[in-house]
């Protein structure tokens, strides 16, 4: 059995907000490439990194979209931005379907880690 297991957050940045949902999701991506059995994400908080935490249950639970298409490693097929939209419209209680979609891309784009570096871009390899 082999499990991975990568910080779902920052030492350095303990006391500010870190929303890693691509990082984390690409996380969950390589580990399964490289066939291990288990990925469990470490971390200091719990509130400040809950969109990681939920993106991550969501790799590993929601393996089809909405087409019946599958990841090739049988992880989930939704991308960052996808996740962003189902958040806002939820934590927000959102719509308006272009009110979500231009928050959702704010997020995805702007204020998660996607300018981090081997930070996600939200699209899985299919």
């Amino acid at each position: 059995v082999t499990w991975d297991i990568p910080w779902m957050e920052d030492d350095p940045d303990l006391t500010a907000l870190q929303l890693w949902v691509n990082r984390t999701m690409d996380h969950a991506i390589i580990a399964k490439s490289y066939g291990v059995s288990g990925l469990l994400g470490i971390h200091w908080r719990t509130q400040e990194i809950s969109p990681q935490v939920h993106a991550l249950s969501l790799m590993a639970w929601n393996t089809t979209n909405e087409y019946g298409e599958r990841h090739k490693y049988g992880l989930s097929p939704q991308t960052s931005l996808d996740f962003w939209m189902d958040w806002v419209t939820k934590e927000f209680n959102l719509t308006n379907s272009s009110l979500i979609e231009s928050m959702g891309t704010l997020w995805n784009e702007e204020i998660d880690s996607v300018s981090l570096p081997d930070g996600f871009n939200g699209k899985l390899p299919m």
